[in-house]
């Protein structure tokens, strides 16, 4: 009875046109892309990002401090 079923599946794999899936996805058959890695800088790439920020920690700070600037303005 495997004697038949193994046939079968060979006659079925002769049939089919497409390859495998052990022959698609194994690494010797098809040679495999190497992504391109990028190097990784500290600067920020954006200026706008960089200003909006500066300019939020300037409202922060101000916020927390001033009770004690608005005394020596009046």
């Amino acid at each position: 009875m495997s004697e038949q079923r193994a046939e079968t599946l060979t006659e079925e794999q002769e049939e089919t046109p497409f390859p495998s899936r052990r022959d698609k996805h194994s690494s010797k058959s098809t040679p495999r892309r190497k992504k391109k890695k990028k190097k990784k800088t500290g600067n920020v790439q954006f200026p706008l990002v960089r200003i909006w920020l500066v300019l939020f920690f300037t409202i922060v700070a101000a916020m927390f401090t001033y009770p004690v600037w608005i005394e020596q303005i009046r």
